[in-house]
C-alpha cells in the first residue's frame, strides 16, 4: 500500500491525526505525521524566515527523502493545507493525490498578507456581519506568544471548543477579541470530540517544549508577507493540480466555511471531489470515521485509476 502524509495545522501537532494513524495502519498504508517546524519536539528557529513555505516545502520532502520514499497521498487541515499546496506546486511528482480539510487548496496568487487579510475581513463585515480574521492579526504579532503560553487553558478551550458558534464569531474573529479573551482568562466548553487527556497531551506538547512562539511564526511570515516573492516566482502552470483532489469542507466553521475553501480550490483541481460535513473546523476530529471513510474511498478510486469523480 502507498504512504500518507499527514500535515497538520494550528494550534496542532501530529496528536491531532490520532483517529486517522491507527485507522490507515492497520490497513497497511504507510504513515508520515511529522510534527512540522515550530511544533512539539521540532526546532524553533527565532527568524521568521525559517518559516517560509518554500523553505518548510523543501524540508518535509527531505524528510521523505530520508525515508526512501518516492510518493505520497498528501493530507492537509488548516496551516497543512497552505503547506501541501505549495509542496505540489514545487514537488508535484512526490504526490499521488491531495487532500485539503476545511481549509482548501491556496494557489501561488493568493498569500493571506496583511492586506489581502483586511480586504477578506471587511468584505466579512457586509456579508456575514463579522471580520473573520481578526484573529490572525493578533496570533501574527510576536508578542502574542507569552500571553497565549501563560493563559494556555484559556487559549485551548476557545480553539477547540463545541461552542464555536457563536464563541469564533463573538470572541475569537474580532479584531481584539482573543487578547481580551485571554487576559480575562475566560475558559469554553470543549467538544465531546476532546477530552481532558487530549488537553494534557497538547500541553505537553505544546508549553512542555517552548510553548507557542515558533508555531505562531506561520502566522507571522504570512502576515508580513515573507512568502509573496517566492509564491510570485512559481510558474502559472505549476498552479494547477495535476492529480486528484479531495475536500473535505465543514459547513460549520464560522471562519471561511465550505463555500470559501471550494472556491479557493475548484479553479485549480480538475479533478476534484468535495464532500461537505456538518462540523466545525475540526473535521478529522469531529467527525473522525467519516473522514477515514471519505479518504480510504478517494485513495482507493486513485489507486485503481478512477480520479476522484
Amino acid at each position: 500500500m502507498p504512504y500518507i502524509l499527514f500535515l497538520h495545522g494550528f494550534p496542532s501537532s501530529h496528536y491531532d491525526w490520532r483517529y486517522q494513524i491507527p485507522f490507515f495502519a492497520e490497513r497497511g498504508y504507510g504513515i508520515i505525521a511529522p510534527d512540522l517546524l515550530g511544533y512539539g519536539g521540532t526546532d524553533k528557529p527565532t527568524d521568521p524566515g525559517a518559516y517560509r513555505m518554500r523553505k518548510m516545502s523543501r524540508e518535509v520532502a527531505g524528510i521523505l527523502d530520508c525515508e526512501g520514499i518516492e510518493s505520497v497521498h498528501g493530507v492537509g487541515h488548516d496551516w497543512g493545507s497552505p503547506l501541501l499546496s505549495r509542496m505540489a506546486n514545487y514537488f508535484p511528482e512526490r504526490f499521488r493525490s491531495y487532500t485539503f480539510i476545511d481549509v482548501g487548496y491556496i494557489d501561488p496568487s493568493t498569500h493571506f498578507n496583511r492586506e489581502e487579510l483586511e480586504e477578506i475581513n471587511a468584505q466579512g463585515l457586509q456579508t456575514l456581519g463579522y471580520a473573520p480574521f481578526g484573529y490572525f492579526f493578533y496570533q501574527a504579532d510576536p508578542s502574542s506568544a507569552a500571553l497565549i503560553d501563560s493563559h494556555f487553558d484559556s487559549f485551548f478551550t476557545l480553539w477547540y471548543t463545541s461552542a464555536y458558534q457563536p464563541l469564533w464569531i463573538t470572541d475569537l474573529t474580532p479584531l481584539g477579541a482573543l487578547e481580551r479573551w485571554l487576559k480575562a482568562d475566560r475558559r469554553a466548553p470543549l467538544g465531546n470530540w476532546t477530552t481532558e487527556e487530549d488537553r494534557e497531551t497538547h500541553r505537553r506538547i505544546f508549553i512542555g517544549n517552548g510553548g507557542y512562539q515558533g508555531a505562531l511564526k506561520w502566522y507571522t511570515v504570512s502576515f508580513n508577507g515573507l512568502n509573496v516573492a517566492e509564491d510570485n516566482a512559481i510558474p502559472p502552470e505549476r498552479a494547477l493540480l495535476d492529480k486528484p483532489v479531495l475536500l473535505l469542507a465543514a459547513t460549520r466553521n464560522p471562519i471561511g466555511g465550505a463555500d470559501f475553501a471550494e472556491a479557493l480550490t475548484r479553479p485549480f483541481a480538475p479533478d476534484l471531489r468535495v464532500e461537505r460535513l456538518p462540523t466545525g473546523h475540526w473535521i478529522q476530529l469531529e467527525a473522525a470515521y467519516q473522514t477515514n471513510v471519505f479518504l480510504e474511498s478517494f485513495f482507493l478510486d486513485v489507486i485503481d485509476g478512477s480520479g476522484a469523480d
